[in-house]
Formats: C-alpha cells, structure tokens, sequence
C-alpha cells in the first residue's frame, strides 16, 4: 500500500513524462524553417543597399539588408547582384530549424572589363550572348570583352526571341533595362462560372463554342480574339483575350450576370376597363361600309408574357425574350408562340383584337 507522499511523487514523475512527450511532439509538429539573414557591403565595409538577393534562383530583396523568412532547413545557394560591382560566385548557407542564418556578402568593384545586365520577368526566358547560354533573366555579366557582342532573349516556342548587337566599354557595364518578348502563342485557360451558359470564342466572322469547360486554348496572338457568352434571362458576356503584358498563360471564368425581369401579374395585362362613349357628334352619319372601313384600319394592343420567361414570336416574327407591353398590332386574329430553349418548353396561343383594344396574350409552359 503507497503511502500519500509516495502517491503524489509517482503522480509529479508521470506529469513530467507527459510534458515532456507534449513538447517532443509539438517539435516535430511544426514547420522546420528558419531565416536567412543577407547583409552586403563593399570592399570597404560600407553598406550596399541597392542589391538583388536571389536565394535558390528566386529573388527576394532589392535592399540590403535583407531577411528571408521561412525558408526550408537544409542547405540553400545565395547570389547578390549590384550595379558596378562583381557577381560574386554563388554562395551556400546551411539554414536550421527555428534560428538564423546570416550571411555577410563583401562585393567588389567591377574591374574585369565590359558587361551588360538585362533584367526580365517572364518565366523560362534566357539570355545568350554570342550564342553562349549565361541563363535565366535578370542576368549580370561583367567579363565580356570590350566591343561589339550579339545579346539574343528567348523562352519557349511562344514567345518571339529578340536578337540585338551591343557594343560595351572597358570598365562599364551596359543596363539594357528589362526586356519582355512578345507572346505569339498564348495559353488560356476558360472556366465556367454560370452553369447552363454558352461559351463562344470569337475572332471576327470566326465563332466557336467551347461545349466542354474547364478548356485550356492556345490563342493565335496574331488575330484578335474575345469570350463571348449568353444565357437565356441573362446579360451577354464579352470579354477580350490579351497578353501584352508579356504573359503567355492567363485564365478566365465566364460569369454573367442576372437580368431584372418585372413580375409577372395576370392583372397588370388584363384589358383596361372600356372608356366612356363619347357624345354623339352632330356630323351628318356615315354609311355603315364607311364605318367598317375605319374600324378596320385602327390600331390595336397586345400584352405579351409567359412563365417562365421565353422568346416570344408574333405571327412567327421574333420579339426576343418576354415580357413586351404594348405591342401595336392590326385588328384582327393573331398567333403568338413562346419557346423556352433552355427546357425544351414550347406553346401557341390565338388571340383576336378589335380597333382600340389591348389584350393579353399569356401563356403557362408546362
């Protein structure tokens, strides 16, 4: 049988045991990333702070000094560029989980001859020089020989390569600014954000539907082109497809946008109630052949709706998509078919109106 002292010292090893596997696990638990630390000076140990920090290839930093946080424990490659100073060698820093990784970079004043340094933000675009492959943009090279050099950018097939000659001095490096090469071949990616909408892609008298979305299409830059959609009690969607800026993939979802559709009411078309007969002129009475013909040549009204919205086609002429109010028609018998695309839905009704009238012509498609 434990004593009460022996209990509580059993119950304070059992506590620790338990904090400690807490703490092992919530170690492994979280993200094993640390922090680069980029500071860059020159051979005089005064700070440079216009840099281009690039850990892995990517750039993070146009400053000095520049910290890159999250980074992935393990061993990364750092290189700093700075106009008027040699591209130091690529350098190798070894980042730990939860700590610092500082690197003092000391850069040098450029002193092997001529250079240039192109800069670009387009993916997979390369820079040549003499047919000599240096690597992707932004790029500095500083040991070319003063004269006259052939600078070739070029990426993938859908980009146009651009070639130039160059001519650099001794102990100058020549900016060239940032190139970007124009698409001749894009890629866009279309996704459907209104269910039931048909999707167009359109380039002048060239229509085509894109009956299967999420689609991806490669775009003949050298033609105009645009997205083009419609849907029954929608508005028309158009939206042009560019890539001037240089881009050669983009994506668009096609959403349109409801139409305000008044509420139908069976009263709102019903017949107004007849006027007042108007006192009887003192002119002398027509024959009744006279008065026929002038009835015959009045006007008339139709009201014009259906549920659910549909076209509308009067004497099998199109009045586009119901309601219409007020529809001036001749006295007489009329047919008004209403078609619902959409479900399939279809009805014909007959309906007569005599001079000065309105009636409604109204249908329930089933």
């Amino acid at each position: 049988m434990l004593r009460p002292q022996g209990r509580l010292g059993l119950w304070v090893v059992v506590g620790l045991a338990v904090a400690v596997i807490v703490g092992a696990a919530a170690l492994m638990m979280s993200p094993s990333t640390g922090r680069v630390l980029v500071n860059v000076a020159d051979a005089k140990g005064a700070t440079v702070n216009r840099v281009d920090v690039f850990v892995d290839g990517r750039k993070q930093c146009d400053t000095s000094p520049c910290t890159v946080p999250d980074v992935a424990a393990g061993s990364h490659e750092v290189k700093v560029l700075a106009d008027g100073y040699d591209a130091p060698v690529l350098q190798a820093v070894t980042v730990e989980s939860h700590k610092d990784a500082t690197m003092n970079v000391t850069l040098g004043a450029s002193s092997k001859g001529a250079g240039i340094h192109v800069s670009g933000t387009q993916g997979g675009v390369k820079l040549y020089v003499d047919d000599k492959e240096i690597g992707p943009l932004p790029q500095q090279v500083h040991d070319l020989t003063p004269g006259d050099h052939v600078i070739k950018v070029a990426g993938s097939e859908r980009y146009q390569p651009l070639e130039k000659h160059v001519t650099v001095e001794r102990d100058r490096v020549e900016d060239l600014g940032t190139v970007t090469l124009k698409v001749l071949k894009g890629k866009a990616t279309i996704s459907l954000g209104t269910p039931g909408a048909r999707v167009y892609l359109v380039s002048g008298a060239d229509r085509r539907e894109l009956p299967m979305l999420p689609i991806s299409v490669d775009i003949d830059t050298t033609k105009m082109w645009s997205l083009e959609a419609s849907k029954l009690g929608y508005g028309d969607y158009k939206q042009p497809i560019g890539f001037d800026d240089g881009q050669a993939e983009r994506s668009y979802v096609v959403s349109l946008e409801p139409r305000s559709v008044p509420v139908w009411s069976p009263a709102q078309y019903s017949a107004p109630a007849p006027a007042p007969a108007p006192a009887p002129a003192r002119a002398a009475p027509q024959p009744a052949a006279v008065a026929a013909a002038a009835a015959e040549g009045g006007e008339a009204f139709l009201n014009i709706n259906s549920i659910p919205a549909s076209t509308c086609f009067l004497d099998g002429q199109s009045l586009g998509s119901t309601p219409k109010v007020h529809v001036s028609v001749k006295p007489g018998a009329h047919s008004v078919k209403f078609v619902n695309a959409d479900q399939g839905l279809s009805k014909t009704v007959s309906v007569s109106v005599g001079a000065g009238e309105t009636k409604p012509a109204v249908a329930k498609l089933n």
